[in-house]
C-alpha cells in the first residue's frame, strides 16, 4: 500500500474518534447545535493565528498563495457547519456514514479540474459507497420493511458532500503553491472564521456562558478533540492530498464510518449513556453489513 494511502487510513480513524467526540459533547453538554461550533471557532481561529506566526519566524510567508487554502477551509466550514446542524438530532452512526458518499463528487471534480480518470472497477466502488450510505441511512425500527429516510437531513448531507468534495479538490490546489503546514493552519482559520460567523448568537453565547459557570466538563472533550484529534486529521488529510491522487485519497478518507461504527458500539458498551445510540442486535447488523459494503467499494477504489 502506498503511503499517502496509510496515511489517508489513518486520518480516517483519527476522524471516527472526532465524530464520537462531537456527538458526546452535543447529546450531554450544549442545547442546541450552535455552541459546540462557537467553541470549535474561538480554538481554530487562535490555533490558525499563532501557527502562522510561529512558522512566519522560520518559513517565507506569500500571502497570495493563501486565496486556495482560505477558500477550502471556508468550505470545510461551511460542511462542517451542516453536519453538526443534522448530527445534533440524528444518530451520528446514520448521519456520518450518509455524508461520506463525497468520493462521488470529488471523482467528478478530479476528472474536471485536475484530469484524474475513473476506471470501470473504481466506478463500482463509488457505486457500492451509494448503496451502503443509503442503507445506512435508512431507519428500520419496527417493521423491518418500513424504511424511512433521514427527512430533510437527506438534502443537507447530499450539500455537505458537495462542499467537501470541493474542499479537497481547493486543498490540492493550495499544497501546489504553499507549505502543508501553512495550507493547514490558513484552513483552520478559515473554518473557524465561518463557523463563528454562522452560529455565533445569543443562545450559544449564554450556552458558553453557562458551561464556564457551571465548570462543564464539555470543555475537556472539545478542547481535546479540536487541539490534537481536529488538527491531526486535516493534518494528515492535506498531507495524503499532497502525495497520492484527490479521488483515491478522499475515497479513502471515507472509511471513517467503519471506525466510527467501531467506536460507537465500544463506547455505547462501556459507556451507556454517552451517545444516545440505537445499538439493537438488529440495528448493529443492518449498520455492520452498509458499513461493510461501503469498504468493498473503498477497496475497489484503491486497488
Amino acid at each position: 500500500m502506498e503511503n499517502w494511502a496509510i496515511i489517508a487510513l489513518i486520518s480516517a480513524g483519527v476522524s471516527g474518534l472526532i465524530s464520537i467526540f462531537d456527538k458526546t459533547v452535543l447529546y450531554r453538554y450544549v442545547t442546541n447545535s450552535h455552541t459546540l461550533p462557537v467553541l470549535i471557532a474561538l480554538i481554530q481561529m487562535t490555533f490558525g493565528t499563532l501557527t502562522i506566526l510561529i512558522i512566519s519566524s522560520f518559513e517565507s510567508i506569500h500571502v497570495e498563495y493563501y486565496f486556495w487554502p482560505f477558500i477550502a477551509g471556508a468550505l470545510f466550514g461551511l460542511q462542517g457547519h451542516l453536519f453538526l446542524k443534522v448530527t445534533f438530532s440524528n444518530e451520528v452512526t446514520r448521519t456520518v456514514p450518509f455524508s461520506q458518499i463525497y468520493p462521488i463528487f470529488t471523482a467528478f471534480f478530479a476528472l474536471l479540474f485536475l484530469d484524474e480518470n475513473i476506471l470501470l472497477y473504481q466506478g463500482v466502488g463509488i457505486l457500492l459507497i451509494v448503496i451502503g450510505a443509503i442503507l445506512i441511512a435508512m431507519d428500520f425500527s419496527g417493521d423491518f420493511w418500513k424504511i424511512k429516510i433521514i427527512d430533510k437531513a437527506f438534502s443537507l448531507l447530499i450539500i455537505g458532500s458537495l462542499l467537501y468534495s470541493a474542499a479537497n479538490i481547493t486543498s490540492k490546489l493550495a499544497v501546489e503553491d504553499a507549505s502543508i503546514i501553512q495550507v493547514h493552519a490558513v484552513r483552520m482559520f478559515a473554518l473557524g472564521f465561518v463557523f463563528f460567523l454562522l452560529n455565533f448568537r445569543k443562545d450559544s453565547y449564554l450556552d458558553v456562558k453557562n458551561m464556564i459557570q457551571s465548570k462543564s466538563k464539555g470543555f475537556l472533550f472539545v478542547f481535546t478533540n479540536e487541539v490534537f484529534l481536529v488538527n491531526a486529521h486535516f493534518y494528515l488529510a492535506l498531507l495524503a492530498l499532497s502525495l497520492g491522487p484527490v479521488s483515491l485519497v478522499t475515497a479513502i478518507l471515507s472509511v471513517r464510518s467503519l471506525f466510527l461504527l467501531f467506536f460507537t458500539l465500544l463506547v455505547g458498551i462501556l459507556f451507556n449513556w454517552s451517545l444516545g445510540e440505537s445499538i439493537s442486535p438488529k440495528i448493529i447488523l443492518i449498520k455492520a453489513i452498509s458499513t461493510t459494503v461501503i469498504v468493498v467499494g473503498l477497496v475497489l477504489l484503491v486497488i
